[in-house]
């Protein structure tokens, strides 16, 4: 099984445009979830889509001081036998990948 991915690309000082892949069959998915900070709030309604075998989530996300040390779940993630992939990438250039 393929592992679930969320790609956060800090756009503006503390804004992420968030992609989130779980892996699909047809039109069913995983039940993974993504589950930002509580400093974080949804700047628009995500856009769903499912392609390519991957059900994918696309919105922008504010968070009040950034992502750099808060934590990131996956709510679901201990119910399935795939794993999941956190790819951050900041303003600067630097990256987190957990």
């Amino acid at each position: 099984m393929r592992p679930a991915y969320l790609e956060m690309r800090e756009t503006e000082p503390d804004v992420f445009v968030a992609v989130w892949k779980v892996p699909a069959l047809g039109d069913r998915r995983l039940s993974l979830y993504a589950r930002l900070p509580e400093t974080c709030r949804a700047e628009n309604e995500p856009t769903r889509s499912i392609d390519g075998g991957a059900y994918i989530e696309r919105w922008t996300a504010a968070c009040d001081g950034g992502l750099k040390g808060h934590e990131i779940t996956i709510d679901g993630l201990r119910s399935t036998l795939t794993d999941a992939l956190i790819h951050i990438t900041y303003r600067d250039g630097t990256t987190e990948i957990a």
